[in-house]
């Protein structure tokens, strides 16, 4: 199968057997697998020397054909079956970083589910009928701003999930000579819900608040209304920004049990102190008049 542009220039090498990468930051003991969402699975096995060898096989154990891209430090291995979506946009590049999946605890040593994130078609989002899921997988909940939802694949029935969405009956549209092939089960697109991290020192510089800062404006002398969760009033990041407090909610308190309160708040005024200074919120200095929604 030729290599679609889009992976050709991440340096792709088609291949059926082992590929030896070389040293590579591949986290946990020498040897991990992971159930891509294809139901193929990647084998990652790490040498005292620090090599990675990583192989694939199909859901019958046999050799698999994939195709392999670098990009960065991360490795993409991407099945022979699931290239054409992937080309198309139909399927997520993150599905297929195993240098992320990894990292991020989606081996088959620690989850057996696979969360994605998929956005319907048109027709499947105006049919007054709900449309079937694919096999093996569970509506963990309803995304109804992006036409989607929150779906979790089982490792187990991975198999039977991408024939669910691939075979002839379910994908049938698009199947004349040349056609790019269609996901089926009124599904347009699939991602990996992957995992993320703020970091609220990138954050601020990315909108120039250092900048704004060094010209002397910290947000001294401004009062700020948070009405949200509450508060984590033992936080370091917020002693002494308080100026006062209130619950709007019968019986509850002021204190965060949630978590987004605290959050926001440190974004908006918290001083840093628990990081040295270094995670500081934009505008430092203000003092705050806070409630609990």
């Amino acid at each position: 199968m030729a290599v679609p542009s889009m992976l050709a220039a991440a340096s792709p090498t088609a291949g059926t057997g082992n590929v030896s990468v070389g040293p590579a930051a591949v986290p946990g003991p020498n040897l991990q697998t992971v159930t891509l969402i294809t139901g193929d699975r990647v084998t990652v096995r790490t040498a005292a020397d620090g090599t990675v060898t990583r192989s694939m096989s199909n859901p019958n154990g046999r050799v698999a054909g994939f195709t392999t891209s670098t990009v960065g430090t991360d490795t993409y291995m991407y099945p022979d079956s699931a290239l054409p979506y992937v080309a198309s946009g139909q399927l997520d590049r993150g599905l297929f970083d195993i240098t992320q999946l990894l990292s991020d605890g989606y081996d088959d040593a620690r989850t057996q589910k696979l969360p994605l994130i998929v956005t319907y078609t048109d027709a499947a989002a105006r049919s007054r009928t709900q449309v079937p899921l694919p096999q093996g997988a569970t509506r963990t909940v309803a995304l109804d701003s992006i036409q989607g939802a929150a779906l979790s694949e089982s490792r187990d029935d991975a198999t039977a999930f991408w024939s669910s969405l691939t075979s002839s009956a379910a994908s049938a549209t698009g199947r004349t000579a040349g056609a790019t092939p269609r996901l089926g089960r009124g599904i347009a697109k699939i991602w990996l819900d992957g995992k993320a991290e703020a970091d609220l020192a990138d954050t601020t510089a990315q909108i120039g608040a250092p900048q704004v800062w060094d010209s002397g404006y910290t947000g001294k002398g401004v009062d700020v209304a948070v009405l949200d969760t509450g508060i984590d009033t033992q936080h370091p990041d917020l002693t002494g920004q308080v100026a006062s407090s209130e619950s709007f909610v019968p019986g509850e308190d002021i204190e965060d049990h949630n978590g987004h309160g605290t959050h926001v708040a440190s974004t908006i005024a918290g001083t840093g102190a628990a990081s040295d200074g270094k995670e500081k919120g934009v505008a430092p200095a203000p003092s705050c008049t806070w409630a609990r929604s």
